[in-house]
């Protein structure tokens, strides 16, 4: 999708303009899950290299890392060196791009020798890194970097942006409050066409678990406790749906469903802090869908 055509909140338009206009030699696009980061920066990158989003991936002078599993590794980032390394052509100012997709799970080794690029970067390269997390990334990251924040747009821009899908108003609140205003899962939620955030799929998950009965629930403990990256997006697509259903209850005055909807969200913002105090996985979701 080109920047042009995106759906953004001005503040981050305007950001974005300038950060492209000043050449940045590193940016960091900061913003939860969902909210169309790798999106952004696949437009960035295009419009730096002065070509269009589709024909991105056959350019000689543009690479993307990802995580490798749950990391992005010191291996990873070395090669990404060694592209950095050789000669680029042409006269323009910005001649290269380097994307690092969910650069918050750069392993401490891999943000270190990273931080050698930054310490030194090409003239003729940008470096582009999106980030859930930014306390993540190393402060001497972060202080070499150009943060940008991604903002979520109001309610009524996305509703105009996604006019012509022919939505009804209460079809459409609900996909919204649903993807908490994050355009990335908006999109997806909207068109049936994942970004690559990892949510669709944990919303999707979230709503089965949410319909079965207690017992079902827990047969899937074990199976869903060892994937750390999957809970952690399965917490978030949870918290979104309870999040929307409860502002629904609300706002058809219906009590008992603003209750139940509230002890719901409750027990997954309690899931939520156990999951940042590393609690056993096992021991979160057993206690978790005892009471959703």
């Amino acid at each position: 999708m080109r920047l042009a055509d995106m759906l953004l909140h001005d503040k981050t338009r305007q950001a974005v303009q300038t950060v492209l206009s000043k050449r940045a030699h590193a940016v960091v696009l900061a913003g939860p899950a969902g909210a169309g980061k790798q999106t952004l920066a696949t437009a960035m990158a295009a419009e730096l290299l002065g070509l269009t989003p589709d024909r991105l991936a056959l350019a000689p002078y543009f690479l993307l890392l990802q995580p490798e599993g749950t990391a992005i590794s010191i291996e990873q980032v070395r090669r990404a060196q060694q592209f950095l390394r050789l000669k680029t052509t042409g006269q323009a100012a910005v001649r290269r791009v380097l994307a690092l997709q969910g650069a918050d799970s750069m392993t401490a080794e891999a943000q270190n020798a990273l931080l050698k690029t930054l310490e030194e970067p090409p003239a003729d390269t940008v470096l582009l890194l999106t980030a859930d997390d930014i306390e993540k990334l190393l402060p001497t990251i972060r202080s070499r970097s150009t943060i940008l924040r991604l903002h979520a747009p109001s309610v009524a821009d996305a509703r105009t942006y996604y006019a012509d899908q022919k939505i009804s108003t209460a079809a459409f609140d609900r996909l919204h409050a649903m993807s908490g205003g994050q355009v990335g899962l908006l999109h997806t939620l909207i068109t049936q066409q994942d970004t690559g955030s990892g949510l669709p799929a944990a919303i999707e998950q979230a709503k089965q678990l949410l319909a079965q009965t207690v017992f079902e629930r827990l047969t899937q403990v074990d199976a869903l406790a060892k994937d750390k990256a999957g809970l952690a997006h399965l917490l978030t697509a949870l918290k979104r749906i309870c999040d929307g259903a409860l502002q629904a209850a609300a706002r058809k005055n219906n009590t008992d469903a603003v209750r139940a909807w509230h002890q719901r969200l409750a027990a997954v913002a309690e899931a939520e802090v156990q999951f940042a105090k590393n609690t056993s996985p096992k021991l979160l979701l057993t206690h978790l869908f005892l009471h959703l």
